[in-house]
């Protein structure tokens, strides 16, 4: 057996900083890689059927079925779910869901369903269940579904500062799944493109786009708001936290100003790490061009949703859609490069924060490695990403021994910590540690990297790693 200096040598890892290519991910221990690349017009929509099949929408109305027949991250089967040419009916496409056996596509003025009808994978039947729509500057575009028989559909702005023609207008309309006339479920939301629902709340988290200019007030920032039915959100009002008089709500993340928030997916925390509960959104403007992690957070004394978000991959051209394949890696639809790229970890290990990394609080981390039961878990932490040392071959961390902040624990609120960290393996093929933060204010905004390495119990050897997760502090809320 290895001695232990040695053995927390070979162990404590977190994969090798990630090569400069175009795109790239962020953080350490990730790869991106082109999915699919058969497209001759812009990608804009991303979803999942029943058989497991990756749809994919593009502007003109072509709609495609990409499988990945082997595992090896690249498509190797495609087929035409439906033709656009055979009819031209679907124009200007922005979303498609499947719901209730049918795939729905919101696209100029309508929302269109496909059916299958003789399950030969190949939609056969269209049908438009939602007409005259009004559009302008903007139009219908996401769709999600709310519960077993309605879905809500985001209705753009006609103008880009107001005032608007129609009611319709700036909204989120509720129908039918059998379509029909819509009910208005929130207001003041000027061009809502994506819509993800929080995988434990239930709440509905959409990105609203602000205006391009206006002649007397100043940009606030694009934003992801909780939907509330009834409530009204700003526009024309205004962007940003209400000012004094205003009565509209204000948003759970504000961003920055025309980076143009498209297509919204929340992490499942199967495969890619992450926080417990965070989504991740597309941010489609050419100046910005970035996936951004948003953990989403419940306060414990509030009980109301915060957030914030930072890049977790770049260099695309316009990414328009996030999607989470099951087996937890990533698609990331480009408009303009008409590419379909997949994100995913080098090594099957995942580092989850678990719970809001407040100060004065103890915050969970999951270290998970399935198929792992009984193997050993080492983690490690640091207030700093760098310079890094390597550990192992193309295994490399930054380690700050002499840092009391980063000290963990696999017991919560234990005072005297195991650094770093080991742990065996549940039969899950998990183990749960903690850090305990201070009630030290000059903590907040302190950023930590966190990695682990899971070995075999009898060699010691290194059999996964978990890529380098990052973790902000922030005050209680």
């Amino acid at each position: 057996m290895k001695s232990l200096p040695a053995a927390i040598g070979a162990l404590l890892a977190a994969a090798s900083i990630y090569g400069q290519s175009t795109p790239v991910v962020t953080p350490s221990g990730y790869d991106i890689a082109t999915y699919y690349s058969g497209f001759t017009s812009p990608v804009t929509s991303m979803c999942i059927d029943p058989s497991q099949r990756v749809l994919v929408s593009t502007i003109d109305g072509n709609i495609r079925a990409l499988v990945d027949t082997n595992h090896d991250g690249i498509v190797d089967a495609v087929t035409t779910f439906y033709d656009a040419t055979l009819t031209g009916s679907l124009v200007s496409v922005t979303d498609i869901m499947w719901m209730a056996g049918k795939l729905y596509v919101s696209h100029l003025g309508k929302v269109s369903t496909l059916t299958d009808t003789n399950n030969d994978g190949v939609a056969d039947l269209v049908a438009d269940i939602v007409t005259g729509l009004p559009f302008g500057f903007h139009q219908n575009n996401g769709l999600i579904e709310d519960g077993p028989s309605h879905f809500l559909l985001g209705m753009g702005s006609g103008t880009d500062l107001g005032p608007e023609t129609s009611p319709l207008n700036a909204t989120l309309l509720r129908f039918p799944a059998a379509g029909g006339s819509p009910v208005i479920y929130a207001t003041g939301l000027r061009n809502v493109f994506g819509l993800a629902r929080h995988p434990v709340t239930g709440d509905l988290f959409v990105g609203d786009n602000e205006w391009n200019a206006h002649p007397s007030l100043p940009l606030r920032g694009d934003e992801i708001n909780r939907v509330v039915q009834g409530a009204n959100y700003g526009f024309p009002v205004g962007f940003g936290a209400p000012s004094l008089g205003q009565t509209f709500t204000g948003p759970t993340v504000a961003l920055p100003p025309r980076i143009a928030p498209c297509g919204m997916a929340f992490n499942p925390n199967s495969f890619i790490s992450g926080y417990g509960d965070e989504v991740y959104v597309a941010l489609f403007s050419t100046t910005v061009a970035t996936i951004a992690r948003v953990p989403l957070w419940y306060g414990p004394i509030s009980g109301q949703p915060a957030g914030v978000y930072e890049s977790f991959a770049t260099g695309f051209t316009n990414p328009i859609d996030v999607l989470f394949l099951p087996d937890g890696s990533m698609l990331v639809a480009d408009f303009s490069t008409s590419l379909i790229h997949r994100i995913k970890p080098r090594g099957n290990a995942s580092v989850t924060v678990t719970s809001p990394p407040m100060i004065g609080t103890t915050v969970g981390i999951r270290v998970t490695a399935p198929g792992r039961a009984g193997y050993i878990a080492y983690a490690a932490a640091s207030d700093a990403s760098g310079p890094t040392v390597n550990l192992a071959p193309g295994l490399d961390l930054y380690i700050n021994f002499t840092s009391p902040i980063v000290a963990m624990s696999v017991t919560a609120g234990n005072g005297i910590f195991n650094f770093p960290l080991p742990g065996m393996l549940d039969a899950s093929g998990s183990v749960t540690a903690s850090i305990n933060v201070p009630m030290v204010p000059a903590l907040i905004g302190l950023r930590i990297w966190l990695a682990s390495a899971v070995l075999d119990p009898i060699t010691l050897a290194p059999v996964a790693t978990t890529p380098e997760q990052s973790m902000l502090f922030i005050p209680t809320f």
